[in-house]
């Protein structure tokens, strides 16, 4: 196999892993909202919650590169 197959096939692989991540986290997101009308929380719990969420994918945005790098 040569170098740029290697890099192709990790390229894919990293694609997949990224793909099935969100198709996981999407329905994480759909069962937590199914869920959450079930709990009775108050509303300010569940917008505590939806704030940490934003925080989480404001910190990933910033510190990582798992977004892309901005310009």
């Amino acid at each position: 196999m040569t170098e740029e197959n290697k890099k192709n096939l990790i390229k894919r692989l990293k694609s997949f892993a990224w793909r099935s991540l969100v198709v996981f986290l999407l329905g994480l997101i759909a069962w937590i909202s199914k869920i959450i009308p079930e709990l009775n929380l108050p509303e300010i719990i569940v917008m505590f919650i939806a704030l940490m969420f934003g925080e989480v994918t404001k910190w990933l945005n910033s510190n990582t590169n798992l977004f892309g790098k901005r310009k």
